[in-house]
């Protein structure tokens, strides 16, 4: 069954690099998304509707900014991601925006998964490979997309640009 998110594609030298470690350690994951950093999760949501409309508003709000995918650890869910490092701190104020009632936040850390537990077995011989290496480049964020996820990949069903001036 397709999965909706809210999410931030990540470009540029960082993506690429990111990708060609998905590739090889999880090609299943690597072939139905793109290097993403999710905002907000499909389990979050309880009113699609009134999601759109919060993300329509603060996406005019706010300005693109930039992130570091930083250093490989092992994931929550047994698998492997690169946490994401924002030092604006615009990812956490975006969700502490949409996520208020009667929508139910998860505690979450900002990541871009690399091996999924339920895409490929490969989490632990890829943490072993990787364990503490990073990706240096940063990737500028300046549009919100919201996708619906399945086993035959993903589309984009809203794309929603960060509007908002840098101070």
């Amino acid at each position: 069954m397709p999965r909706r998110y809210l999410l931030f594609a990540l470009t540029g030298e960082a993506a690429d690099a990111i990708q060609r470690i998905r590739v090889e350690w999880d090609p299943v994951m690597a072939e139905r998304i793109p290097p993403h950093l999710t905002l907000v999760y499909p389990q979050e949501v309880n009113n699609e509707e009134l999601l759109l409309e919060r993300v329509a508003v603060v996406a005019s709000r706010t300005a693109p900014f930039d992130v570091s995918p930083g250093r490989v650890e092992r994931s929550n869910l047994g698998g492997v991601w690169l946490r994401v490092l924002d030092d604006s701190n615009t990812w956490s104020r975006l969700r502490a925006k949409i996520l208020t009632a009667p929508f139910e936040p998860y505690p979450v850390t900002p990541h871009v998964t690399v091996v999924h537990p339920r895409t490929s077995p490969r989490s632990p011989e890829a943490l072993e490979a990787m364990n503490g290496r990073g990706i240096e480049q940063t990737s500028l964020l300046d549009e919100i997309l919201y996708t619906e996820t399945g086993r035959r990949g993903t589309r984009v069903l809203n794309r929603f640009p960060l509007e908002g001036r840098k101070a």
